[in-house]
C-alpha cells in the first residue's frame, strides 16, 4: 500500500483562505461598526464640499473593508501623510466626474460624463479629485484617532491636518483598504471610492478600537502566602505538527499542511501543568477549561 501525504499541494492550497496573524487577538471584529460610523462621518464631509449647491446631493454606500483591493482596473492613489500615518485615497473618473458635475451646477450628472468620459482627463478633473481626497482623508483620519467614541466638538481638533505627498501606490503589507459606492439621490451607484490605511494608521485604527484596559485594584500583600508572592511564567505550546522526513523533503512554496489546533499545552519551566482549549473572545485569544496533566 503506498504510503499517504499530510501536505495538501501549492494548486490546491492557493484556494484556502490565509489566516492574517496581525489580526489574531485585535478587535477587528468591530472593524463593520467603525465602517458604519465613518460612513456617516463622510457623508456630512461629502456634503459640506457643496454646501452652496441646490438640487439632490450624493450618498454612501455600504463601506467594506480588506487587506487587498481588487479594481477592474489600476487605481491611481492621492497619498497623504497625517498624524495617524500614511493615508491614501482614491476615485475612480466616474465618480470624479459626478462630483465635478454638482460643482458646475449640472443637474444631470451622466450629461458630462458621457460628454467627457471618451476624452483625456483634465486638470480640473484632478484637482478636484485632490480636494475631495484631502476632505475625506481629514474626516478618515479624525474618525480613526476617536475609533468608536464621539468627535470632538472642535473643529480644528476634529479635522486634522494632512499633507499631500503625491501619488503613489500603497507599498505597506499590512494595509487596510476601504470602498465604497457613491450614490445619487436614487441610491444609484455613480462610482467608486477607496481608502488605504498602511504606516502605522492601521496600528492606530486597532489601538483606537481596543476595549480600555483596567487596572486591577491594588491589593495590600499578604506577606504570610507565598503563592501571592512568588511571580510564575507560563508557556503554551499551541501545536505540534510531527513529519516524516520524506513529508519534510516533499514541501514546496505554496504547499499547505493541515493541522489541528487541539488542546493547547501549558508549561512551567517546559514542565506540562495543564491542558486547555483555546478561544476568541473579544478580539482576544483566551484560554480556557483547564486540566491537569
Amino acid at each position: 500500500m503506498p504510503a499517504t501525504t499530510k501536505i495538501i499541494g501549492p494548486a490546491r492550497g492557493a484556494l484556502m483562505t490565509v489566516i492574517d496573524t496581525c489580526e489574531l487577538g485585535r478587535p477587528v471584529h468591530v472593524l463593520d461598526r467603525f465602517c458604519e460610523i465613518l460612513r456617516a462621518d463622510l457623508a456630512v464631509a461629502v456634503d459640506s464640499l457643496f454646501a452652496t449647491r441646490t438640487g439632490p446631493g450624493f450618498q454612501l454606500g455600504r463601506i467594506e473593508h480588506s487587506r487587498r483591493v481588487h479594481p477592474h482596473r489600476p487605481l491611481r492613489w492621492f497619498l497623504f501623510h497625517t498624524g495617524a500615518g500614511r493615508l491614501g485615497f482614491s476615485i475612480d473618473r466616474p465618480a470624479a466626474l459626478a462630483l465635478l458635475s454638482r460643482r458646475l451646477g449640472m443637474n444631470n450628472a451622466s450629461q458630462l460624463e458621457q460628454e467627457t468620459l471618451q476624452r483625456s482627463e483634465t486638470a480640473t478633473e484632478q484637482r478636484l479629485a485632490a480636494q475631495v481626497g484631502q476632505r475625506l482623508v481629514q474626516c478618515l483620519c479624525a474618525r480613526l484617532l476617536c475609533g468608536l467614541q464621539d468627535r470632538p466638538t472642535d473643529t480644528a481638533a476634529a479635522v486634522p491636518d494632512t499633507e499631500r505627498h503625491g501619488f503613489g501606490s500603497p507599498t505597506d503589507a499590512q494595509a487596510l483598504f476601504l470602498g465604497c459606492d457613491l450614490l445619487d439621490a436614487q441610491g444609484q451607484a455613480l462610482g467608486r471610492l477607496n481608502w488605504v490605511l498602511e504606516d502605522g494608521a492601521l496600528e492606530a485604527l486597532l489601538r483606537a478600537l481596543a476595549p480600555p484596559r483596567r487596572k486591577p485594584a491594588k491589593k495590600p500583600i499578604d506577606p504570610t502566602t507565598l503563592r501571592r508572592q512568588l511571580p510564575m511564567r507560563l508557556d503554551v505550546r499551541l501545536l505540534e505538527k510531527p513529519l516524516s522526513l520524506g513529508d519534510v523533503m516533499a514541501l514546496r512554496p505554496g504547499s499547505v499542511l493541515p493541522v489541528d489546533l487541539g488542546l493547547a499545552t501549558v508549561r512551567i519551566q517546559d514542565s506540562p501543568v495543564f491542558k486547555a482549549s483555546v478561544v476568541e473572545h473579544g478580539g482576544k485569544l483566551c484560554l480556557t477549561s483547564l486540566q491537569e496533566v
